[in-house]
């Protein structure tokens, strides 16, 4: 149904400084770099709000509104958690007045352009020696001589050279342990960086193969490196994206090709070439998903017909595989027949609902996407991608008041900051602060009403005072936390918000505070206390009663005087 006027905030001027703030610095740096790549598309405005599609992995939909209150929305993985991800950060880069994004690009540069003043004043002999020296003590450097020089004199590759690089660098020499796992991580690294410049110097031909020849070595590191921190996976994305360069500017023949890619997918144990029909779609054209299809189809029709283990790799490779098929086909028919006995989760859902709004069929997409946030809505932690989705379903049909009772649905399963201001994002029925008084109503009855559930009533309680706190009712959130008591996090929120004005009512929180991390017994927790008690004494100072102070320290000795390091750091502080 149409939407019905709304009264709008103030807008307030985007800046860069805000979108840091917002984002942090590595965030806005990848969010810098989409924005420059073209990445930001199909911007529309309407009032203070600004919608947009950022392509990332796959296209995501945007929406921000930088009022008095900055709201955003993106239906990514982050986005969907509330966070301003990368997505949200690039559209507000695109927002920024031309003069400061001109500036912004410039100030990137800036280091660069340092740089090539300084060389330019060099003589030749003088940088001929730098280079010399740089590219022995950096193999990438040495690697990006070699590939510039074969670029320059249109020689060839040394393909066995580059062969044994990759070799030492997967070494393992025996088993790497979990402390020693980024270094191995690091060292290839640097050998694909060089393979990626290699492609970029004309030579995507051979580095296709050097590609997979990394893939292979990958594999059989399996087993002999600890894996914890993640960095076998890191590498097996690193490779992806390298083939994927390489076979897009090597253009190789597509049935040949087809058959190579489809036995990398299917008897690999990483997920490097997992659904690669689609990830290479543009590359083999028909001929070579037929040809993919012919290599896949018999193998998941065995491994899935018959008494076989549901949960076998062999059963889950040669399905992905048939999935990244009919993906890249675009039958969406034919993806629910490979799908219909594994729907566990959100974003299988999510995967059938994005492909029957591809294959322009969005009352299906509608349906497949409410038949999944019935069956596992109550996941709320897996379901926001899907739930926005569908969100933006219904407002392309023009039907806001079922896309913002999404976000009410949603506020309600898991009432939190991130809902709430999720909420505002998507609430188009009325002002946002009315939809913000009628949520914060409803946290209230919730607290007010379930007197029978201690529990309960400080669980809203302590979510009512978050949300307060987070809308600058500090006062009011103290009333609720006074009234029903809060969780120990928000308790030193409303401690930290009300310190400077109600010096008095932040110490006894303070005090509670400092005895938990005492009764820690350990050497961190003991100086967590030190510094809460300096916090105290400041206080008790500001608020002329400095004999506050002194009471919190004798309660503290009399509980905790044996604990000697304790002790110890009191007495290095001056207090006993």
């Amino acid at each position: 149904m149409p939407s019905r006027g709304r009264r709008t905030e103030p807008e307030e001027r985007i800046s860069q400084d805000k979108i840091l703030r917002l984002a942090g610095s590595a965030t806005f740096s990848r969010a810098h770099a989409y924005q420059q790549q073209g990445r930001v598309e199909g911007v529309l405005r309407s009032g203070s709000t600004v919608a947009a599609t950022v392509r990332g992995t796959v296209p995501y939909r945007v929406k921000l509104a930088f009022g008095t209150r900055p709201t955003w929305s993106c239906d990514c993985p982050v986005g969907g958690e509330g966070k301003f991800c990368k997505h949200c950060a690039a559209l507000a880069i695109e927002l920024l007045d031309p003069e400061e994004r001109v500036a912004l690009r410039r100030r990137a540069g800036d280091s660069g352009s340092g740089i090539a003043k300084t060389l330019a004043a060099l003589s030749r002999e003088q940088l001929e020696e730098i280079v010399r020296l740089a590219a022995v003590r950096d193999a990438r450097v040495a690697q990006a001589i070699e590939t510039a020089a074969a670029a320059a004199t249109g020689t060839s590759v040394d393909v066995q050279q580059w062969a044994k690089r990759i070799d030492t660098a997967f070494r393992t020499g025996g088993f790497v342990p979990y402390a020693k796992a980024p270094d191995w991580a690091a060292a290839i690294t640097e050998v694909l960086d060089g393979l990626s410049d290699l492609v970029s110097s004309g030579y995507a031909t051979e580095v296709v193969g050097l590609a997979e020849r990394a893939h292979r070595k990958l594999e059989r590191s399996m087993g002999h490196v600890d894996d914890s921190g993640g960095e076998v996976v890191l590498i097996s994305g690193l490779i992806a994206d390298l083939h994927l360069k390489a076979v897009v500017a090597a253009a190789p023949e597509p049935a040949a090709f087809a058959r190579r890619l489809a036995k990398l997918e299917l008897e690999g144990e990483l997920d490097t070439f997992r659904r690669a029909a689609r990830a290479y779609a543009d590359v083999l054209g028909e001929k070579g998903l037929r040809e993919y299809r012919k290599a896949v189809e018999p193998k998941w029709r065995k491994a899935t017909q018959g008494p076989h283990d549901q949960w076998s790799h062999d059963r889950f490779v040669a399905t992905e595989a048939m999935i990244g098929v009919t993906l890249a086909s675009g039958n969406p028919d034919e993806l629910v027949e490979i799908v219909s006995d594994r729907l566990r989760t959100p974003d299988d859902y999510l995967e059938v609902a994005r492909a029957m709004e591809a294959a322009g069929r969005r009352g299906e997409a509608i349906r497949w996407s409410r038949k999944g946030l019935t069956s596992l809505g109550t996941r709320f932690w897996q379901t926001q991608s899907l739930r926005a989705f569908l969100s933006s379903l219904y407002l392309a049909d023009g039907d806001d008041e079922a896309a913002e009772e999404l976000w009410w649905e949603n506020f309600r399963l898991r009432p939190s900051v991130d809902s709430y201001r999720r909420l505002l994002a998507e609430t188009r029925s009325c002002d946002a602060a009315d939809a913000g008084e009628r949520a914060i109503g409803e946290l209230r009855a919730q607290a007010e009403t379930g007197m029978d559930d201690a529990a309960g009533v400080t669980r809203y309680a302590s979510i009512l005072a978050e949300v307060l706190l987070y809308e600058g009712r500090v006062d009011d959130a103290w009333e609720m936390a006074t009234l029903h008591g809060v969780d120990d996090g928000i308790w030193m929120k409303l401690a930290q918000a009300r310190e400077s004005e109600h010096p008095l009512d932040a110490i006894p929180i303070y005090e509670r505070a400092a005895v938990e991390r005492v009764e820690t017994k350990n050497a961190s927790g003991y100086q967590d206390a030190t510094r809460i008690l300096k916090r105290i004494e400041k206080l008790a100072a500001t608020a002329g009663e400095p004999a506050l102070f002194r009471d919190v320290l004798v309660r503290l000795v009399e509980d905790h005087g044996r604990k000697t390091t304790f002790m110890g750091l009191l007495r290095r502080a001056g207090w006993v």
